[in-house]
């Protein structure tokens, strides 16, 4: 049944595509990883060696001009299930829906979008999108979750002299609990601000994410970076912190903090670039007792891209990580050490579809 739906959805997609000249698209990421840890028999987080070929990311995406001044962007993930299970309970959204919104453009600058859409949260790995980063430094891994990163809501978005303002209106980022099927109490209200000066090549931003899920849950999620580009070089830097209210134990907030720095050589087919992040995770939901369980962790990756054809989002990658962790209790008595290493080759691919 789901295949039939997917391919229902892509034969509907196809024809609005052909009749209102819009374009349809599919985004794909195909790697072979060999992943292993080396961890102490002990830890509750220990990870299973193993080596597949995997989709790491599929999409098929819809983008163009209903009328003018209004345009419209869908994004279908063939890699969920479209099922009753997948389905959020307040907005009615399924998760293989990922992106569905409309945009009025007002002015030149000024423009208002509703649907489901991007929510800026995890800095600048999450703007980027799995298709460009291949490990998620830990801090930002749990702001690219789409409870946060793909929200139902509104979003005001002004732009002058390459000044990119954003205030949005989102629903809350957790929506079930086991008391009530329903358990939304309040909305997420974020801000983002992308600046660019100097031709272009000084790019910083900031975003800050408010959720109210109960009166005494709330969560914050905060992003400060910025991109230097000199010549054929491109240099990130990020902040994020986020914190979790009362979430896993009474009283108590879990947090994540962690900074990432990359850097990149762009050229027309060869693009080496290398990674650093680390940071430290707290959380309380395994102790019982209250005692936090932190983990330091120190993400180091190399990768290389080889595109064949100049001006074409055709590549094939080869790339390298090591992650290393540190757990402890909230004294800082260590714990055990988890070593990850990871070898991923593969290829991405975006082209017009149809």
């Amino acid at each position: 049944m789901t295949r039939l739906f997917v391919v229902c959805v892509l034969c509907l997609i196809n024809s609005v595509s052909y009749a209102t000249g819009s374009h349809l698209s599919i985004d794909s990421r195909i790697d072979y990883e060999s992943y292993n840890q080396e961890t102490n028999s002990a830890n509750p987080n220990a990870n299973p060696s193993y080596e597949s070929f995997r989709f790491n990311r599929l999409k098929f995406v819809a983008k163009g001009e209903a009328v003018p001044q209004v345009s419209y962007l869908l994004r279908l993930n063939p890699s969920v299930d479209f099922d009753s299970t997948s389905q959020d309970s307040n907005s009615k959204s399924s998760h293989f829906v990922e992106f569905a919104w409309i945009s009025h453009q007002f002015s030149k600058e000024f423009n208002l979008m509703l649907g489901k859409l991007f929510n800026y949260t995890g800095g600048i790995e999450n703007y980027w999108g799995s298709g460009e980063v291949y490990h998620f430094s830990d801090a930002s891994a749990v702001a690219t979750q789409a409870k946060y990163s793909l929200a139902e809501g509104l979003q005001a978005h002004y732009r002058v002299s390459d000044q990119h303002f954003m205030l949005g209106l989102s629903n809350s980022s957790q929506e079930e609990n086991d008391d009530e099927k329903s358990s939304q109490h309040g909305f997420g209200v974020g801000a983002m601000y992308r600046g660019s000066f100097f031709d272009k090549t000084a790019l910083p931003y900031i975003t800050f994410h408010y959720y109210k899920i109960t009166d005494d849950q709330k969560e914050i999620l905060m992003a400060l970076g910025h991109t230097q580009k000199y010549k054929n070089f491109e240099l990130h830097l990020d902040y994020l912190h986020n914190v979790h209210e009362d979430q896993t134990f009474m009283g108590k907030d879990d947090t994540e903090t962690g900074i990432v720095v990359h850097l990149k050589y762009m050229h027309p087919h060869w693009r080496p670039s290398v990674k650093y992040s680390q940071g430290e995770v707290k959380s309380f939901e395994s102790s019982l007792s209250g005692t936090a369980m932190n983990y330091d962790y120190r993400n180091y990756r190399f990768a290389l891209e080889f595109y064949p054809m100049e001006n074409v989002e055709y590549r094939y990658h080869l790339v390298l990580m090591r992650n290393e962790k540190e757990y402890s209790t909230s004294n800082h008595a260590q714990i055990y050490d988890a070593d990850e290493t990871s070898l991923l080759v593969g290829t991405r691919f975006l082209f017009d579809f149809f």
